[in-house]
């Protein structure tokens, strides 16, 4: 179930959490035009402080096998039918790092909730071997007719919001 907000505002039907503790960036800075130019969807950057990253909300996990850089999380509540699917990427270009840059603390196919550990990542080893510690969340897939309200500011792993969906 994704975490239900109860805010002044009616029209908020889910919110996201920031899978890591950093200052949040937008999309544009970050150096993979495939992020920048969100040609996979809308979202936001964290420039992590540590290396612990959480699953922003309830759902089933999808890890690459090629490398832990990348979980994808779809939401097993449904909004208006239609699932939330995200991609959570530690780090930009962090698949090129040569030492275990990234440890999973998760499976395929694992069902997770929000702040629940996803994986942990050295830090330096990102710093020197991918093109940045970046790390984006992009949204993938929403129901239509939602609009999207981003975070701009500093914040915590598992706690802070970072994405608030809205009926449009």
């Amino acid at each position: 179930m994704f975490k239900r907000t109860r805010t002044l505002n009616r029209n908020t039907i889910a919110t996201l959490l920031s899978p890591a503790s950093g200052d949040l960036v937008s999309l544009s800075k970050v150096p993979d035009l495939l992020h920048a130019r969100r040609v996979l969807g809308p979202g936001v950057a964290v420039a992590p402080e540590d290396g612990l990253f959480v699953a922003p909300l309830d759902g089933v996990v999808r890890t690459s096998p090629r490398s832990p850089h990348a979980y994808w999380i779809r939401s097993e509540d449904t909004l208006g039918g239609s699932p939330l699917e995200i991609l959570v990427l530690v780090g930009t270009d962090s698949c090129r790092a040569q030492a275990p840059a990234v440890i999973p603390l998760v499976a395929d196919g694992q069902r997770v909730t929000a702040g629940q550990p996803l994986c942990r990542a050295d830090l330096e080893i990102l710093e020197a071997q991918a093109s940045s510690t970046l790390s984006p969340v992009v949204i993938t897939a929403r129901p239509e007719g939602t609009a999207i309200s981003l975070g701009t500011a500093h914040a915590t792993a598992g706690s802070t919001p970072l994405v608030r969906l809205t009926a449009a």
